[in-house]
């Protein structure tokens, strides 16, 4: 059956699977980053303003947002073009990724993020000197310190880097999805975004080639 194949085919394929053999390595972090912040907001007002600054318009329109690491690139007629990957609120109210995380206790005013499973460059994790794609969702749970101040949890779901492959479904190949450490950065990230949407100035800037080696 693999003779039949395109030749493009079986070359795609060998290099794939070797892929399964090529160790991850890891950058070092020299700081991790916070994954929690505390605004000076009530909760529902907070909650309001995420539910507003992660639509795809505003994320599109952000640049700090553009700045960050949820992107991806892809050739098209043979030019490298940049991907934003955006973020898609969901509530106790609507939920499609989120039910398991909705169906416990005392998470009606806490918000998920998901991408509908697209991929951006792992800053952290790499094969072949090259970094890992990744993914994620993240539960973001706001807690109430007092009638003015909020702190909001960031907490990263299943994080995950695609490398080599993992199977043969009805559909072909699929990729080999590996379950990886929080990296700290995608929480911050989101964060980040939000606090400068807000008019927060008070987080430190993020500064990925200072922090990594």
């Amino acid at each position: 059956m693999l003779r039949r194949l395109p030749s493009i085919i079986l070359i795609g394929l060998f290099l794939s699977s070797c892929m399964n053999l090529v160790p991850i390595t890891h950058k070092r972090l020299i700081n991790s980053y916070p994954t929690t912040h505390t605004f000076n907001l009530p909760l529902e007002s907070l909650r309001n303003l995420i539910l507003e600054n992660f639509t795809v318009a505003k994320q599109y329109k952000s640049k700090v947002y553009n700045d960050l690491i949820f992107y991806y690139y892809v050739d098209i007629l043979g030019k490298k073009s940049k991907m934003l990957v955006t973020f898609k609120t969901e509530t106790f109210k609507d939920t499609l990724f989120s039910k398991d995380f909705f169906s416990t206790t005392g998470t009606d005013k806490d918000i998920y993020l998901h991408a509908f499973g697209n991929y951006w460059y792992s800053p952290i994790y790499y094969a072949l000197g090259k970094p890992l794609e990744t993914r994620a969702q993240f539960r973001l749970r706001l807690i109430q310190i007092n009638k003015n101040q909020t702190q909001l949890i960031v907490e990263i779901e299943e994080p995950v880097v695609i490398k080599g492959i993992g199977g043969l479904g009805p559909d072909g190949f699929y990729s080999k999805e590996i379950k990886v450490k929080s990296t700290t950065i995608e929480e911050y990230s989101l964060i980040y975004y939000l606090a400068n949407q807000i008019g927060d100035s008070t987080l430190q800037t993020i500064d990925l080639e200072k922090n990594i080696k």
